[in-house]
Formats: C-alpha cells, structure tokens, sequence
C-alpha cells in the first residue's frame, strides 16, 4: 500500500487519559507526550482500517510455524501467570497464532482469545483447535466480573484508545482478578550504556528510542503507544488497578543460564532500584 493512500488521523487530545494537555515532543517521529498520564503517542497516526489491513494481509502469520524458542518464550509467560493463579478463565488480548492460550488450556485455565488479524485467526485455529473472537476488544461483548486473569502480552502499545480499553477490561474481570501487561520499554535507561545517553538532548533521544511508523507494503509492527515504566504504571492505576510487579518481560527466544542470570540482575534493580534498562517492560496489577 503506497504512503499517499493511507489515511491519517490526528490526536487533539491523549489516547490513554482523554487528557487535553498534549505536547509535541518532535516533529521528525510525530511524537507528542500527555502531561497528565506521561505516555508518548504518535500523531497524526494510521487509522484502524489501515493496520487491521496491515495484520489481516501481510502474509506473516499464515504460514508461521512455532519452534522449541518460540514455545519456550510463552511457557515463561505463562509460568508468570500460574505465580499469581492456577486456576480460572483467562481473556487473552491479541493472541496472535493463540501459543499462550494454548499452554494456559493444557495447565486447566478456561481460554477465550481476541485478535484483529483474520490471517492469525485461522492460523490459531489450524494450529491449537482455538476459536479466537475477531475485533477490539471493548467492541466485542463479554460479561462483568467473569476473568479471574486478563493478559495483554505486546498488545498494549498497539491499541488505539488503552484507556478506554482498560476501563472495559476493569468491569470484565472478578474482584482480586489480575492483569498481565508486556510492552516494549521506553525508558532512558535503555541508552545508560551510551555516550548518547549523557550529551543528548531528550529530543534527540526520543527519535532515537522511538522509530516513526513504516507504511511500506509488508508487514511491519505499529506501535501507536510508547510507555516508560512511569507512565505504564500511570495508566494502569488510574483505571483502578493496584500494581504487584513491575519489572522485565523475558522475551528472549534463547534462555540459557547467562541470559538468565541477566534476567535476574535486570529485575533486582528494576525491583529495588528503579532502574530498567532491558528492552520489554512487565507488569502485573490486580483489580481493586
């Protein structure tokens, strides 16, 4: 699809808190900061017909064909969510080919998935025997009060209006339900390494941890959200959620007992510390 056939839109206010007190932050990325809840957004942005089409068409997960790396990621993720709760129903958040649905279903969890991509649709259905629902989720009709587990792993930064989204999900899970979130980091820590990080204005080192949108003709991810640990927490808590970790997600698709041992001092200084200079950040909250 050619960059001049996709529609725009732009943003007079904040796609995570309704907040009018919006800045730019730069022009080169389109980016813009909320100065009530301190997300960063992109805008003006693709509208949703483009990046439905982007997932739906693009060919990536059509044929896509998980390894031993891949379901080892999602036994990790699952293995965070069976600390909190072994038992219940589960409503994952853009399911993707459904692994991680597939993997609660074999611990006992009652599943139910969503996803915008038709093609991964079909794919979790070839797959795992998964019937995922099609749509955003706040579009979609679920019951209140009946998930004890809500997850959302590299969804969140993708979602138009997370706000709104999370108000939706703060009815549909029980009391004392948890919610799983991953997204990628966008902290400063990440450049601490860098002579950049020190003599870098912050404009300067937003473009450099936040690319602008690629509207070329394959697959590509859009992230419309940008969250720092700060501002991840921000949102959660405004929607009426009470945080009980907040620290790395382990996506490497290689675990060994190095990279392991790095997850685990990663996660002390993110704990204790506040420090997270690791590229995904993860959260889990619990609805008050």
């Amino acid at each position: 699809m050619k960059e001049e056939a996709v529609t725009e839109e732009r943003l007079t206010f904040c796609p995570a808190c309704n907040s009018p007190q919006i800045v730019q932050e730069s022009i080169k990325n389109k980016l813009f900061s909320c100065k009530n809840c301190l997300i960063y957004f992109t805008n003006p942005r693709p509208l949703q017909d483009f990046i439905v089409e982007t997932y739906s068409f693009g060919g990536y997960y059509k044929n896509f064909q998980p390894d031993t790396n891949w379901e080892g990621m999602w036994k990790r993720r699952a293995e965070r969510v069976l600390n909190r709760i072994q038992n219940g129903r589960i409503l994952d958040i853009g399911s993707g080919i459904g692994t991680f649905l597939y993997m609660c279903r074999n611990f006992g969890f009652e599943c139910v998935g969503t996803e915008i991509s038709t093609e991964a649709i079909v794919r979790a259905k070839e797959l795992y025997n998964l019937n995922l629902q099609c749509g955003l989720t706040e579009d979609l009709e679920f019951v209140n009060n009946t998930f004890d587990a809500i997850t959302m792993w590299h969804v969140f930064e993708h979602l138009p209006h997370p706000g709104k989204t999370l108000q939706y999900l703060h009815e549909k899970l029980k009391k004392g339900g948890y919610l799983f979130i991953a997204v990628p980091n966008h902290s400063y820590w990440k450049m601490f390494h860098s002579p950049f990080f020190l003599i870098s204005s912050k404009k300067r080192k937003l473009e450099a941890l936040i690319p602008p949108i690629s509207y070329e003709n394959q697959f590509k991810e859009i992230h419309l959200i940008h969250f720092s640990p700060k501002s991840l927490r921000r949102v959660v808590e405004m929607r009426g959620f009470e945080l009980k970790e907040l620290t790395m997600d382990n996506i490497s698709l290689s675990p060994g007992k190095i990279k392991d041992f790095k997850y685990w001092m990663r996660n002390i200084l993110a704990a204790h510390l506040r420090i997270h200079a690791h590229e995904a950040l993860f959260l889990c909250a619990q609805k008050i």
